[in-house]
C-alpha cells in the first residue's frame, strides 16, 4: 500500500493505492481536505483504506505475532510531511501484536483447561465404573 497527497487549487487530494489493482483496498481510498490532515486523521484515513492489521494477522497469526518480523515486513512508513508516522505505526504494531499474543495465550489456556477438565471427568467416570 502506498499513500499519495497532492495540493490542488483549493484542496489537498489524498489517495491510497496497492500493488494488486485495488483488490486489498476498501472503497474509502481517496479523500480531500482544505488543510493538511492531522497525524491522527491521516492514520485513520490510511487504516480505513487498507487494513494493515488484517494483513499482519493473515501473515503472522500462525507464527505467534513476532513483532520484529512484522516490523521488517512493513517495509517503510515514512513521510517528509509527517516525520512521526513511522514511529506511530511501529508503536501501533507493537501494541497490536502484544494484544494479539495475550489473546492467543488466553485462548490456549482456555483450551488446555477444557482439555484437563474433560480428562478429569473421564478419569472420574472410569473410577466409578471400576467399583
Amino acid at each position: 500500500m502506498t499513500g499519495f497527497a497532492r495540493r490542488g487549487k483549493n484542496r489537498i487530494y489524498y489517495r491510497v493505492v496497492d500493488e494488486y489493482g485495488g483488490d486489498t483496498l476498501t472503497e474509502a481510498r481517496a479523500r480531500t481536505s482544505i488543510r493538511p490532515l492531522t497525524l491522527r486523521a491521516l492514520e485513520s484515513f490510511l487504516n480505513g483504506a487498507w487494513s494493515i492489521f488484517g494483513v499482519l494477522d493473515m501473515n503472522f497469526g500462525d507464527g505467534g505475532y513476532n513483532v520484529d518480523e512484522m516490523l521488517r515486513f512493513v517495509v517503510g512508513v515514512d513521510s517528509q510531511f509527517y516525520p512521526q508516522i513511522g514511529a506511530l505505526y511501529a508503536q501501533r504494531i507493537q501494541a497490536w501484536a502484544t494484544e494479539r499474543r495475550v489473546n492467543l495465550e488466553d485462548e490456549e489456556a482456555d483450551e488446555d483447561g477444557a482439555a484437563r477438565s474433560s480428562s478429569d471427568s473421564d478419569s472420574s467416570s472410569d473410577a466409578r465404573e471400576a467399583h
